[in-house]
């Protein structure tokens, strides 16, 4: 955010920006290894495996859960918007902690990270492509296990 000051001085005008690692041989040397194993490790076909068991567990957690209010996604990026205030018209003008990151704090005791973005009512799940089955159940039981908390407030 700059001031309109600043907006009224840069009219006009423009500038480059350098990244100091963009092209540097060691940044793509990482980005060849990570091809190198998305393809030789068949991370794709890993993925779209579980995101069958994500949108079949996802769902089925949506169904117990009445402050659900709605899931989406596709592959390992996944949202899960609880019944509230409509994320367009929160302004975070209260100390209350929101019902999304008292979720994300309860799975976290149940061992896993689910983000929030600071949102009041919306889940992120987004975990690395290369999560085995078991963690993903893991994870699942986990914002199952969270969710408890947003039930018992949406009564």
């Amino acid at each position: 955010m700059v001031s309109k000051e600043i907006v009224e001085r840069l009219k006009g005008t423009s500038w480059q920006n350098y990244g100091t690692l963009r092209g540097h041989p060691i940044s793509m040397a990482a980005v060849s290894a990570y091809l190198k194993v998305v393809s030789e490790d068949n991370i794709l076909e890993h993925v779209k495996s579980l995101e069958k068991l994500f949108s079949r567990r996802l769902l089925a957690i949506a169904q117990k859960h009445p402050s659900v209010q709605r899931v989406a996604g596709q592959g390992l990026h996944w949202t899960v918007e609880l019944h509230g205030p409509d994320w367009r018209s929160w302004r975070a003008d209260t100390t209350e902690d929101p019902i999304a990151s008292r979720v994300a704090t309860r799975a976290l005791e149940a061992g896993a990270v689910i983000g929030t973005s600071g949102e009041q009512v919306s889940l992120f799940l987004a975990p690395p492509l290369v999560i085995s089955d078991r963690e993903a159940d893991q994870l699942l039981d986990a914002l199952d296990h969270g969710l408890d908390i947003a039930d018992e407030e949406h009564r």
